[in-house]
């Protein structure tokens, strides 16, 4: 628990006649992390083996186009998931089971599935030409209602062998410029008519076809809005508007019937398209893999990276799935390979892991500081925060958050499950501290907190002595770390340079400061004692580091006051809700019409509050790990082991194995 699991580099033999099942099963476990044969090829003389049948591999890709297509056909009729309902809302459990592990029979079920969904398709490539229908009507609908005004029939607007007749919309300051520019162009055998418009006016110009260039070139400067009538368009504009209209309602009749019976398709197809398309994928997956095998004429190798405590798990695969034609060499990590790292936590420990990871996972062979940092998190956040109310609040909020989105995300659900562990924190502390809501209680409810063990705000000294308490523990919990893994290593110097001598220093410096400010009297033995130990300890110091080692001094003591920062936030917390209390209070008692934006403004308030101190309170605790008590004895920087492995979210794997 205290340290990564032990990696073991591991090759696997198996016979052709049992690869697919096999890899099937090591796929599904997702317990090694495949390397790349062709890292050692040269040393163990194995042929690289290829990606797979190129027929399979294209008809596996085709399909999931095939699918896709429909997916993303499909998905726009699908009731809506966004907003925050989706966060809070349990996602659907319904899962089928796989078609199978082999190409074939994956293939099949996706033939038989794209069949069973093409209605889908043609129903939605039949409501995409009635859109464009109805696009196109619109577009008709305008025109006729420009034309209605001055009462002209579309077909008039056109273009024969000898006359031209032209129609559009200007900007009504421009009309006149226009038309006396089109006079002056043409002298004669011009006609212009005008009418107004609401968008501006309508100019119809009829003109002989010498003429036309001339009057198009004069428009195209005037940003002349051109009217085409579609073909077929002819009569009165009345008369032709009621027959838009009647054909608008039957499109749109069709459309709408097209929409409901998308909606049902999709509805019933969808999740059977997206458990085939997560069955192609992880075909696809394992023909990508394969690139990295070896292969002899009738044996498939596999080399990579397996925990140790997994081979039994690997021997159980290998006896369900491969029919004793597999075999595997397991073999001890060299000195200075690029050992993956795999933490090695209990269940209730993992959903902290990623905020390790977050400053750097820890170096095969190093402590995992996930142990040990959780609950000094989860504790420092509590004194922070240190309102009970609030507590609940986050509590709540991600209890909710995690049977919704949490059940869809890991990292989400894991930061919920963070958040909960805080909250419950915040809760005990903020009970311990008298912190419900600021002084929400006996302010407005005259109820005096029970159980209130100390109060950042009535006795700050007290609570500062407490911070300094819980920092020195801490720092010198991780430099007893620092100094153990020196041991291990039998690096004897610096164990004692590094981390050692601050056993000696503290006592010294503690007897001294003691007896300084008169805290307590020690004998006068005890105090020569520490001076010369002190002395010492500071003598050595300099040989070892020379002149720099007074940074060493001066950081250690801003490292242990960095915990003050407990204090502090602590008063904020309390200090800003009780001040918004006070607030609301006075505006409450200003008028009695007051009351309601009172409470408003104290929820509002409050909520800004819970916000802005629950993010300083994780930012905060997780500087005191990251930075004064990881710099003790953490380094970092280890590469995560990464499986070749599945996340099934909509299908279930078979208890039968095809191939078997």
């Amino acid at each position: 628990m205290f340290y990564p699991a032990t990696m073991n580099k591991i090759l696997i033999g198996v016979h052709h006649a049992v690869s697919e099942a096999f890899i099937t099963g090591l796929h599904e476990a997702g317990i090694v992390e495949i390397r790349d044969i062709r890292e050692t090829a040269d040393e163990t003389g194995l042929k690289i083996s290829g990606p797979g049948d190129p027929v399979s591999i294209s008809r596996i890709i085709s399909l999931q186009q095939d699918i896709d297509h429909l997916i993303t056909t499909g998905e726009p009729f699908l009731p809506s998931e966004g907003g925050i309902r989706s966060w809070l809302t349990p996602p659907s459990d319904i899962r089928v089971p796989s078609a199978g592990t082999g190409p074939d029979a994956i293939g099949r079920r996706a033939e038989e599935v794209i069949a069973e969904a093409a209605p889908m398709l043609t129903t939605a490539q039949h409501l995409s030409r009635l859109e464009e229908g109805r696009s196109d009507l619109a577009a008709s609908v305008a025109i006729i209602d420009l034309l209605s005004i001055p009462d002209l029939d579309p077909s008039e607007i056109r273009i024969t062998r000898f006359t031209g007749t032209i129609a559009g919309v200007l900007r009504k300051e421009d009309a006149e410029a226009v038309e006396a520019e089109i006079h002056q162009g043409i002298p004669d055998e011009v006609i212009i008519r005008t009418r107004d418009v609401p968008d501006g006016v309508l100019m119809v110009i009829i003109t002989t076809t010498r003429y036309l260039d001339i009057l198009t070139e004069i428009l195209r400067v005037h940003r002349f809005r051109r009217i085409t009538p579609p073909p077929g368009l002819a009569g009165k504009p009345a008369a032709i508007r009621e027959v838009l209209r009647q054909e608008e309602e039957e499109i749109s009749g069709q459309v709408a019937a097209d929409r409901s019976e998308l909606t049902r398709l999709a509805a019933e197809r969808m999740h059977g398209l997206r458990a085939i398309r997560e069955d192609l994928s992880y075909i696809r997956e394992r023909y990508d893999i394969a690139r990295r095998f070896g292969s002899s004429r009738d044996v498939v190798f596999i080399e990579g990276w397996i925990a140790e405590k997994d081979i039994g798990r690997l021997a159980a695969i290998s006896a369900e799935t491969g029919r004793g034609e597999v075999f595997w060499t397991v073999h001890e990590p060299q000195e200075g390979e690029n050992i993956p790292v795999r933490y090695d936590n209990p269940s209730w420990l993992r959903p902290f892991e990623f905020l390790t990871t977050m400053f750097a996972p820890p170096r095969y062979g190093e402590i995992d500081p996930t142990p040990l940092f959780a609950p000094a998190f989860i504790l420092f956040f509590g004194l922070m925060l240190g309102d009970a109310g609030y507590g609940i609040i986050i509590m709540l909020a991600a209890w909710l958050l995690y049977r919704g989105a949490g059940q869809r995300d890991e990292m989400t659900g894991n930061m919920c499950i963070v958040l909960m562990a805080c909250g419950a924190s915040d809760i005990i502390c903020g009970i311990l501290q008298g912190g419900w809501f600021g002084d929400l209680l006996p302010r407005f409810l005259g109820i005096t907190p029970p159980f209130v063990l100390i109060e950042p705000l009535r006795s700050p000294i007290l609570f500062f002595q407490l911070s300094l308490i819980i920092g020195i523990i801490h720092i010198n919990l991780g430099i007893f770390l620092g100094f153990w893994q020196h041991y291990q290593k039998r690096e004897w110097r610096q164990a004692f340079d590094e981390h050692l001598i601050w056993y000696i220093i503290q006592p010294a410096a503690a007897v001294l400061l003691i007896g300084f400010f008169g805290w307590m009297t020690f004998p006068d033995a005890v105090v020569l004692g520490a001076g010369a130990v002190m002395a010492g300890s500071l003598i050595f110091l300099f040989l070892s580091s020379g002149p720099m080692f007074f940074f060493s001094l001066t950081g250690f003591l801003g490292d242990w006051l960095s915990y003050v920062r407990i204090l502090a936030l602590a008063l904020a917390t309390g200090g800003i809700a009780m001040t918004i209390n006070l607030l609301a209070e006075m505006i409450a008692s200003a008028h009695p019409l007051l009351f309601i934006p009172a409470i408003l403004f104290c929820i509002a308030g409050q909520t800004f509050n819970l916000v802005i101190q629950v993010l300083g309170s994780v930012i905060h605790a997780l500087r005191l790990h990251y930075i004064e008590f990881f710099g003790k004895f953490y380094t970092g920087g280890g590469r995560q082991f990464h499986p070749f492995t599945t996340r099934r979210e909509y299908t279930t794997m078979h208890q039968e194995r095809d191939l078997l």
